[in-house]
């Protein structure tokens, strides 16, 4: 306490406000640094109201109702703005939201590419020999999160694996760690990888050979693989009827093709992909 003057307080999405007001009770003197960092894709695809209806939803009683409307559409833009003009908050994030648009903070990727590259220089050349020049296709736990129905992206992957294998291409499926259900894949006609002690973003970095694409629906790889490593990717939302998905997943897709277009290729027909597959 006698003799920092200066602290960084680092924060996913949104400064803490309650922690922020306890250190200055008991240190008036210190100054205050927040660093905001990325969480996900939801911080750029949601907007105040969003937060503002998922917090709604799980709260109970009309007084924390009132304390989250309060808190998400007043104190909290009132205290983005105060910290500003302190200069007591900077975003070191993938992205500066403007708008309309994305644009990307290079000095940002770079680093965290760098950072992913330096954490996993020790995979075997056989877990490489996999993914180079190969089209990964990534999954993500719709089914047991019983977020799409029928096996709709089920069907949409058995279709890119038969393209893939019809065009001499290497089909690799890489599946989402939180995934139970993968006994599902077990008839596609392809490498399944199921290994979880490395993340796909520090494998890929450390390809010489960079897969030819990356594929799925609206997973953060699509958009991390592309500002870090420049590889092309594809996301297959449009492939998968609203019919066979619930509520929530059909407008995360939405926001995702609207947020992210200027990063991520999202086709809607078999022509249009197999084009941007073969380009």
């Amino acid at each position: 306490r006698r003799k920092c003057r200066q602290l960084y307080i680092l924060r996913q999405s949104a400064p803490d406000s309650r922690l922020i007001k306890k250190i200055k009770h008991f240190i008036p003197e210190i100054k205050i640094k927040n660093i905001i960092l990325d969480e996900g894709l939801a911080m750029y695809m949601r907007s105040p109201m969003d937060w503002l209806s998922e917090h709604l939803a799980v709260t109970k009683s009309t007084k924390d109702k009132m304390k989250a409307v309060i808190c998400d559409i007043v104190y909290g833009p009132l205290m983005l703005r105060y910290l500003k003009t302190k200069d007591e908050l900077e975003y070191f994030s993938l992205f500066s939201k403007n708008k309309i648009t994305l644009e990307k903070n290079n000095q940002v990727c770079t680093f965290y590419a760098k950072a992913i590259r330096a954490s996993a220089n020790w995979i075997e050349e056989s877990t490489k020999s996999i993914f180079d020049g190969a089209v990964v296709i990534n999954t993500q736990p719709f089914y047991d999160n019983k977020e799409v129905f029928d096996d709709a992206d089920l069907r949409v992957i058995e279709h890119i694996v038969n393209i893939c294998n019809q065009h001499s291409i290497r089909p690799v499926l890489k599946l989402h760690p939180r995934e139970k259900t993968i006994s599902r894949y077990d008839h596609l006609k392809c490498i399944v990888d199921q290994s979880q002690d490395i993340s796909q973003e520090a494998l890929i970095a450390n390809l010489e050979n960079k897969p030819k694409a990356i594929i799925g629906f609206s997973s953060t790889t699509l958009v991390s693989e592309n500002v870090f490593e420049g590889i092309k990717t594809i996301s297959m939302i449009k492939f998968i009827d609203s019919s066979n998905v619930c509520r929530s997943m059909q407008h995360d897709f939405r926001a995702f093709a609207e947020t992210f277009y200027d990063y991520v290729l999202i086709p809607e027909t078999w022509e249009e992909f197999e084009e941007y597959l073969s380009t």
